[in-house]
C-alpha cells in the first residue's frame, strides 16, 4: 500500500512538469462549460470486512466480488473550480462463512460529493463529502428458513484528496487519485488513452478503505462495526462535453 501512495504522490508532482499535450481523463480542466461523463465497470473487486462485537472480539470474513458493477462520476467545471459526484457500489458473491453463519454476501455503497480546485493542466485538489454504507446478507440455504440483511447507517465524513496525470506517449496519461477522511481512505492508480476528442478508455486499479460502519441487530438488541477494505481493477470510458 505504501507504495501505491507513493507512486500515486509522485506522479502528482511529475504533472506539474509535464509536457502540453492532448489531456486524458480524469478531467482537471474545470473551464466553464467543461463537463465529463465516467462509467465504469469494477471488475470482481474482492471486498474484506472486520467485524467486531462488544464483549465478543473480533473475526474477518474476505468476500470475492461480481463482475460487471456500473460505476457512475459527473465532473462540471465552473470556471478555476469544478463539482463532481461520483458513486461506486460492488457487490459480492455468495461466500461461505461458518457453520453458525453459515453463507452470505455483501454490498458497500460509497456516494462522494466534491469541489475540486485547479492546480494546474495536471494536477487538482479537492474537499468533498463522502458517504458509506454497508450490508450484509445472511443465506442459510434454507427454503423455510428468511434469510436475513443487516445494513449500517450511513457514515457521512468529510474528505480531502489531490489529482495528477503525466503523459507517456501520445494520448496516453498514468494517472493517480488519493483521499484521506475520517476512517476514510482511497486510492487509485490507471491508464487513461484517448480514443477521440471526447472520449477516453480508462484501467485502473482501485483500493478503498471505510471503517466503524455501525450496525444494529434487532433481533438480539446488540451492534456491531465493520471496517470494510474494497479493492480490484475496473475498466471504463469517459465522455467529455463542452456546453459552453
Amino acid at each position: 500500500m505504501n507504495k501505491k501512495v507513493i507512486l500515486a504522490l509522485g506522479m502528482m508532482c511529475s504533472a506539474t512538469i509535464a509536457l502540453n499535450v492532448g489531456y486524458a481523463a480524469p478531467m482537471t480542466d474545470y473551464s466553464q462549460g467543461k463537463v465529463s461523463i465516467d462509467l465504469t465497470i469494477a471488475n470482481s473487486n474482492d471486498v474484506k470486512v472486520n467485524t467486531s462485537t462488544d464483549g465478543f472480539g473480533s473475526f474477518d470474513t474476505s468476500y470475492d466480488g461480481k463482475n460487471s458493477v456500473l460505476d457512475l462520476g459527473l465532473t462540471i467545471g465552473l470556471g478555476k473550480f469544478g463539482i463532481q459526484y461520483r458513486d461506486f457500489a460492488p457487490k459480492t458473491k455468495t461466500t461461505y462463512i461458518d457453520e453458525y453463519l453459515s453463507n452470505a454476501n455483501y454490498e458497500a455503497k460509497f456516494k462522494e460529493f466534491n469541489v475540486l480546485y485547479k492546480l494546474n493542466n495536471y494536477s487538482a485538489a479537492f474537499i468533498g463529502y463522502h458517504q458509506a454504507k454497508g450490508s450484509v446478507q445472511l443465506d442459510y440455504g434454507d427454503p423455510v428458513i428468511s434469510n436475513p440483511t443487516f445494513s449500517s447507517d450511513t457514515k457521512n465524513t468529510m474528505q480531502i484528496g489531490l489529482i495528477g496525470k503525466t503523459p507517456l506517449a501520445k494520448d496516453l496519461d498514468l494517472f493517480g487519485i488519493v483521499a484521506f477522511g475520517g476512517d476514510l481512505s482511497n486510492y487509485e492508480i490507471g491508464l487513461a488513452q484517448r480514443i477521440s476528442k471526447d472520449m477516453d478508455f480508462n484501467i485502473g486499479y482501485r483500493e478503498k478503505h471505510a471503517d466503524n460502519l455501525n450496525f444494529y441487530d434487532s433481533v438480539s438488541d446488540s451492534t456491531f462495526r465493520h471496517d470494510v477494505k474494497v479493492s480490484g481493477w475496473n475498466y471504463g470510458l469517459t465522455f467529455r462535453f463542452d456546453t459552453k
